[in-house]
C-alpha cells in the first residue's frame, strides 16, 4: 500500500513527504520566520449512529466532513456508502439477528485513515 501511495504522488511531483502515525495527540504547529504562529491540537472528526440515520445524515447533522468525492471514496473503500446506516455502536455478537457494525469512530478510522490515533 505504501508503494502505490509513493508511486500516486510521484505522478504529482518528483518528492513525496512520509509520516510516521506516532500514538497520542495530533499537536498541529505553524512556524513562521521560525517563530511559532499558531498551535491546535487536531481531533479527528466524528458521528454518533443512531440505527436510524444514514451516514449522510449523520454528517450533515453531526459534523463538518463535506460530503463530497473524497468521503464518497473513503466509504466505499471499506464497503460503505452515505446511505448506509450504523446500528448499535456497543452491539455483541450473537445477541442480534444481524452482524455487529462499527462504532462511530472506527467509521472514522476507514474514512480519514491519516488520522488515526
Amino acid at each position: 500500500m505504501l508503494e502505490q501511495a509513493v508511486g500516486t504522488a510521484r505522478g504529482h511531483a518528483d518528492t513525496a513527504l512520509l509520516e510516521a502515525n506516532v500514538e497520542g495527540q495530533d499537536l498541529r504547529i505553524v512556524v513562521i520566520d521560525y517563530k511559532v504562529v499558531a498551535a491546535a491540537i487536531h481531533r479527528p472528526a466524528e458521528v454518533t449512529g443512531t440505527g436510524e440515520h444514514t451516514i449522510a445524515q449523520l454528517i450533515e447533522a453531526q459534523s463538518r466532513i463535506p460530503l463530497d468525492g473524497e468521503t464518497e471514496r473513503c466509504l466505499s473503500c471499506h464497503g460503505y456508502g452515505p446511505d448506509y446506516v450504523i446500528i448499535e455502536a456497543n452491539e455483541r455478537p450473537g445477541l442480534a439477528n444481524h452482524e455487529p457494525q462499527p462504532t462511530a469512530k472506527r467509521f472514522i478510522d476507514l474514512m480519514f485513515p491519516q488520522t488515526t490515533i
